[in-house]
């Protein structure tokens, strides 16, 4: 058994780290309120450009533009998005298995990481994969200039058929327990028709086309937005149940010790009261 001494200094030591990992909770709940805001507030827009892409897309059903063509997927772009820090469970780990599993299932295309986020680039850049595209989040939402300028180097290397479709993998926020590992394509842009029963004719000014050929950067810049931002807040909530789960470990192994410490201490004074007791008899005799 290890001496009472010991046993105070590990005792001492673990309150400090359970005093860490009970800031980092407060932080990361701080923080996850204010990530689930955001979440909510872009929703609204989110939710308006597909309802106008869906009008759009039931006005000019023949028009065919290079983002909607698809191709043989030969070359396929993955952007994913991770965090910068540890200390948030399984978060980054579950996204990387899903990539591992993408490359898998798909040996026989070449395909090129994006990645957003500190851990997801030093994980896959010493597995010896080809990664195109490196951008650290910085422990914060990307800013919507890089996110512009993302898009707009897909756009641009997909119509050049460099890339035959882009994927996102992202981390999908369902609540502060959940958090789902989610893969959703980007490019080529799926055709967004409206139901028949909900169909309206619009008239266009400029032309349906023409204002389509805008919006689409501008729905992919919302995509990846709303991944970014869905992962930003999962990455929160599994940081919030990590150090919450770490704290309440802390405590029960503070517990433990404790017990051990009393039974130490104990056992020392029984001893020395044993060791006196003895002497006074031997004085005795």
């Amino acid at each position: 058994m290890a001496s009472a001494k010991d046993i105070k200094k590990r005792i001492k030591g673990i309150k400090n780290i359970q005093q860490i990992t009970r800031a980092m909770e407060m932080v990361a709940g701080a923080k996850l309120r204010r990530a689930q805001v955001l979440a909510e507030s872009a929703k609204p827009y989110a939710e308006k450009i597909q309802s106008l892409m869906q009008n759009l897309g039931s006005s000019v059903s023949a028009f065919e533009h290079p983002l909607l063509t698809k191709r043989a997927e030969n070359n396929v772009a993955l952007i994913l998005v991770t965090s910068d820090r540890g200390l948030c469970g399984a978060y980054n780990t579950n996204l990387f298995k899903k990539v591992q599993a993408y490359f898998r299932e798909n040996q026989d295309k070449k395909i090129s990481l994006f990645c957003i986020g500190k851990k997801g680039n030093d994980f896959f850049k010493h597995r010896n994969y080809d990664i195109r595209y490196y951008s650290p989040s910085d422990n914060k939402i990307m800013t919507l200039d890089k996110v512009n300028e993302l898009v707009d180097k897909m756009i641009n290397e997909y119509t050049n058929t460099f890339f035959d479709k882009v994927l996102i993998v992202f981390s999908k926020f369902v609540s502060v327990m959940n958090q789902i590992p989610t893969e959703r394509p980007l490019l080529p842009v799926e055709k967004i028709e409206e139901k028949e029963d909900r169909r309206v004719d619009y008239i266009f000014e400029p032309g349906a086309q023409s204002l389509l050929e805008k919006l689409f950067p501008k729905y992919l810049e919302n995509q990846l937005y709303n991944a970014i931002v869905e992962s930003y807040a999962s990455e929160l909530a599994a940081r919030l149940v990590s150090m919450k789960n770490a704290t309440k470990s802390a405590g029960e192994m503070i517990d433990s010790l404790t017990l051990t410490y009393n039974k130490a201490r104990q056992a020392g004074i029984t001893k020395e009261i044993l060791e006196i007791i003895s002497g006074a008899e031997a004085l005795k005799g």
